[in-house]
């Protein structure tokens, strides 16, 4: 039996600035950088060498799980790495793969699936750079070209009215031509821009700077030779693994308190960010740390919810471009349950009517930051409760008629990471709002059981391209066994 209170705290204690898998779309910018401005060599061997390792089978690079957006921006950064460098001959087969993938996918990009974050902005620049190296890609396809307008007015009003912009997390939109003269205005005590390994490597291709060397070295080795799409983010693996450890009630409280000092200590008027180094600050991030420290005997102002509110829903930055579905459940979890808040029922109806209006017809929701419709849906039945009894029951449905014949949830066999969503979502049901049949959820328990030392986790997490949050989706698995088998001999008293 896996002593899952032991497990839980020794993720804690090896919590460190974030960790996800190595990502292409990161590493093909870290490959791209010369050695110097005459040379085609890479300043970083090791990255290159990462990338014509992890070609996928079928010509492209990005995530295991197929999602187009990540696919294709992944892959056109990559073959124009390849195609830039002094060794271009001997990665022929390889570019003319990712070349063919491109072509065969590029209608894909319009079935519906989210954007990954600043595709707008940085797929038409890559592909700009791909015709000005002759490399053979669909051209005519004009895509984005109104998105990336949008999207650039939005973040540069940011910045013209002294805000803080998440564009500088994607600065390598500016493209091949483009010149940032004033590094020191944008870069973080960290060296990096926006925290981002792509946007730093994109200013140290047109000017060496010693700090951001030094970023991306860090990168390198603490991601063994590839790069994550973002690092440090510390606070959001920490809110979010002590998020999925207070929905279970595991008994470890004394192992929390270093944790939660850090999200209170980096606390402000305007909330919090992913990282104590990320220059914006975002409602997802505000919204889950203020919940925790709420709960926790630290009183915060309810007022930071009305900086973030538009008419009819949150934003999450200022400057998005579409809304977040799970940042209006996030608001809605940390506000239901708060006292002497006098928006608190108008933001629970704005909320709801959202949600209600963005349930599809089978009754999950998608969000724009997770591939999985698991992850949005378990987050909503547990916020909503029993406020809308009609959203809560169609979503449970869903989610029983999508569990597989093995007790899981996700493509083909199923995913620990999504199953464990449905065991959250489904013992929550049980016991807080009506009793299913608790064979369900057992069987859910065995796969889970069965597969917990499995942690190969499809990236399923959408950031500039696809990524797996591992820390985070350890604490979700331990999470939803702990709940369940804390609650076990109620429900197989109570069904």
């Amino acid at each position: 039996m896996i002593n899952l209170k032991d497990e839980a705290i020794n993720l804690l204690n090896n919590l460190d600035m974030g960790y996800m898998g190595g990502m292409a779309y990161d590493t093909a910018w870290i490959a791209k950088v010369p050695l110097n401005q005459t040379s085609k060599k890479p300043l970083f061997p090791q990255a290159l060498l990462w990338l014509f390792s992890n070609q996928n089978n079928d010509g492209s690079w990005g995530a295991s799980f197929e999602y187009f957006h990540d696919r294709i921006i992944s892959t056109l950064a990559s073959i124009i790495t390849l195609a830039r460098t002094h060794r271009a001959d001997k990665f022929k087969n390889n570019i003319k793969l990712g070349e063919s993938y491109i072509w065969y996918h590029i209608k894909d990009l319009k079935d519906g699936e989210h954007e990954t974050v600043a595709f707008e902005l940085l797929y038409p620049s890559l592909m700009k750079e791909a015709e000005s190296l002759n490399l053979n890609l669909p051209y005519h396809e004009k895509l984005y070209v109104e998105e990336r307008e949008k999207k650039l007015i939005l973040g540069y009003s940011d910045l013209l009215s002294k805000r803080t912009s998440t564009i500088t997390y994607s600065l390598e939109h500016l493209g091949d031509n483009s010149r940032f003269e004033n590094i020191s205005t944008i870069q973080s005590e960290n060296g990096s821009i926006g925290n981002s390994p792509a946007a730093t490597a994109f200013i140290l291709m047109q000017e060496y700077d010693q700090w951001a060397y030094n970023y991306i070295q860090k990168v390198l080795r603490y991601n063994y030779d590839s790069s994550m799409g973002l690092y440090p983010f510390e606070i959001f693996e920490k809110a979010w693994v002590l998020d999925n450890y207070f929905f279970a009630d595991i008994p470890i409280k004394s192992h929390y308190k270093n944790d939660l000092m850090y999200l209170k200590e980096n606390w402000s008027d305007d909330g919090i960010s992913m990282s104590v180094t990320y220059p914006s600050k975002d409602l997802d991030d505000t919204a889950v740390v203020f919940k925790l420290l709420n709960n926790n005997n630290t009183k915060l102002n309810f007022e930071i919810f009305t900086k973030y509110f538009a008419k009819d829903h949150f934003k999450c930055y200022y400057s998005e471009r579409d809304p977040s579905i799970v940042v209006q459940i996030r608001v809605l979890d940390a506000i239901k349950n708060l006292d002497k808040f006098e928006q608190k029922d108008d933001y629970i109806d704005a909320i709801i009517a959202y949600l209600k209006s963005h349930q599809s017809p089978e009754g999950f929701w998608m969000d724009k930051w997770n591939a999985s419709p698991f992850y949005t849906t378990n987050l909503a039945i547990r916020a909503i409760d029993d406020l809308e009894s009609d959203l809560t029951s169609r979503a449970l449905d869903w989610f029983l008629k999508n569990q597989n014949e093995n007790g899981s949830w996700g493509k083909s066999d199923g995913t620990v990471e999504e199953t464990a969503y449905g065991v959250q979502a489904l013992a929550y049901y049980h016991k807080n709002i009506e009793k299913i049949e608790a064979g369900v959820i057992e069987k859910a328990v065995d796969f889970l059981m069965d597969n917990y030392y499995d942690e190969n986790y499809p990236e399923l997490w959408i950031g500039k391209a696809l990524y797996a949050p591992k820390n985070v989706i350890k604490s979700a698995i331990i999470s939803a066994l702990y709940y369940y088998h804390t609650q076990i001999q109620a429900l197989r008293t109570d069904s």
